[in-house]
């Protein structure tokens, strides 16, 4: 059996990891049980503190799907920043068809040195970049020659505004990493006389090698339209095949952006943007989603402590709010309170043509749910009523916790999806979680 997925440009075979849950089903890995090789922290850089690298899957950061890395594509994350980590390491996790490895592709900008002694691997982690620091570009946040050649960009939170353009796309060999924003690292942003070193413009990593982390190498994108639109606040960001474009939202400002591959260009849509910024909306939640089969590009949020779902079509050259879903049912979601009440689980599964969305609420105001998700189907009129159904899939138990904005990935190359929700930094074992959607 072959099944080709446009939006990822994979061909899927019937060979699958023996490890793969049964469709309907879910199960954990944790390091050391045979199937999970290693820990996130274990691929820390030398001269980098783990305490810290372990913040880019902690810290108000998020993953995705690289579909060019390993037989069945991989897990990219990438983020920290701020009151994280100076740590800029692109990590990946691998399946293969026995087991799951994390692996390094990118060493981290050695902003103090490589030495392995506590101070610098310290100030490497933690140190400011940006002002007394003297290690950032101004307006770009990003490495100056001295400190490294290519213009690698400071760790920032990634929420959920990483892209990733497939070779097929014009990436590199592997895919290649687009983030629309950079942080200024641990201590950033940091200003004087009103020069900001967070970053206006985009970068991408191209990722040309699996083996060799310093043959991937970062490079400017085009400056963007109007000037910084911050770093403290939730992005949104998807690619969309079909266009070849990186549509991008920041909350504080709903318009919808898209920056064009092939130009290296950045537009604007003249349409009516997706909501973000009204009452009832918070800083800490929302996702794009690409439904290539509808054309679609979806906004999942929180809205008054409920999931709001909008869409519009990406198959025209402006794209503009088509609507906001009728949900069959109303899905709970934890309230914002303190910035630490993260929601962006959700994912497009092209098996089943359904949204998956997870980290929900028992009842208003109620525990997470550890052992149901939702099913949502699109229905063909858009306007009717999006039918939401709970499934409890056997062997799900999730410890969902508030701040982590990692979620479910899923994987058209082996019909199921992972999840690191956390990471650990010392001690204590990682654990990954694996769901298959019923019907995969």
């Amino acid at each position: 059996m072959t099944r080709i997925y446009k939006q990822y440009n994979v061909t899927v075979t019937s060979t699958t990891p023996s490890w793969r849950p049964a469709s309907g089903t879910a199960t954990s890995f944790t390091q050391g049980g045979g199937i999970l090789t290693n820990n996130f922290r274990d691929v820390t850089a030398p001269y980098y503190e783990a305490f810290y690298t372990k913040k880019i899957v902690t810290d108000y950061s998020s993953s995705l799907l690289a579909p060019d890395i390993g037989s069945f594509g991989s897990h990219l994350f990438f983020g920290s920043g701020h009151a994280a980590s100076n740590d800029n390491s692109i990590i990946v996790l691998t399946p293969t068809l026995t087991n799951m490895s994390f692996i390094r592709i990118t060493n981290p900008t050695p902003w103090f040195g490589t030495g392995t002694d506590s101070t610098t691997k310290t100030n490497n982690s933690i140190a400011q970049l940006g002002d007394a620091g003297g290690k950032l570009a101004a307006y770009w946040a990003d490495a100056l020659p001295a400190i490294q050649a290519d213009p690698a960009v400071s760790a920032v939170h990634s929420y959920s505004m990483l892209a990733v353009i497939p070779a097929a796309n014009g990436g590199a060999t592997y895919g290649s990493l687009f983030t629309p924003n950079a942080g200024g690292g641990k201590q950033g942003p940091a200003t004087t006389a009103g020069v900001s070193y967070y970053g206006d413009g985009a970068h991408i990593c191209d990722i040309a090698s699996l083996t060799t982390p310093t043959a991937n190498l970062w490079r400017r994108a085009a400056t963007f339209l109007t000037g910084s639109e911050g770093w403290i606040s939730t992005h949104y960001a998807a690619h969309v095949p079909s266009s070849n474009r990186v549509y991008y939202m920041h909350r504080n400002t709903p318009i919808l952006y898209y920056y064009n591959v092939a130009t290296d260009a950045w537009g604007q849509s003249s349409g009516t943007p997706f909501s973000g910024a009204a009452a009832g909306y918070d800083f800490d939640a929302g996702l794009f989603v690409h439904v290539p089969s509808r054309n679609l590009l979806v906004f999942l949020t929180r809205f008054n402590a409920t999931l709001q779902i909008q869409w519009m079509d990406v198959s025209v050259a402006n794209p503009t709010l088509g609507g906001t879903a009728t949900l069959s049912q109303t899905i709970h979601l934890k309230a914002w309170v303190n910035q630490n009440e993260a929601w962006r689980h959700a994912f497009w599964c092209p098996d089943t043509n359904k949204l998956i969305v997870s980290k929900t609420l028992v009842s208003a105001g109620g525990a997470y749910d550890a052992t149901g998700v939702w099913e949502i189907d699109i229905p063909t009129t858009l306007t009717n009523t999006w039918t939401a159904t709970r499934v409890t899939p056997a062997g799900m138990n999730i410890p969902w916790l508030d701040r982590s904005w990692q979620s479910f990935v899923y994987y058209p190359a082996m019909r199921t999806s992972l999840m690191l929700h956390t990471a650990q930094d010392t001690g204590t074992p990682d654990t990954v979680y694996a769901y298959s959607p019923a019907g995969t």
